[in-house]
């Protein structure tokens, strides 16, 4: 959640997101988020070492897809979860 807020401060953010929502989006998240531990720990994976604490935060809570319009991270090969960019997704969403 704190990583949020960071990247939500952020000028690519900031010019598109009000504060207010910002700050609300994350109390929602606050409110409704399920904190699950890491069980499963990936190393070398991404290409970018701090992506491989989201590839193992994914895995560790059970996720069927990760969605990111991170190109390298999209470009990742992990088993036992699709990284999809939101496009994708939501192409996904629909034909579900």
């Amino acid at each position: 959640l704190s990583e949020l807020e960071s990247t939500l401060s952020k000028p690519y953010f900031t010019a598109r997101i009000r504060a207010e929502d910002a700050t609300r989006y994350v109390e929602l998240l606050t409110t409704i988020a399920q904190i699950t531990p890491l069980t499963r720990q990936v190393s070398a994976v991404a290409t970018h070492p701090e992506d491989d604490l989201i590839i193992s935060t994914a895995l560790s809570g059970g996720a069927r897809y990760l969605v990111t319009g991170d190109q390298h991270l999209q470009s990742v090969q992990s088993s036992g979860i699709s990284i999809v960019s939101p496009s994708e997704f939501l192409i996904l969403l629909a034909d579900d």
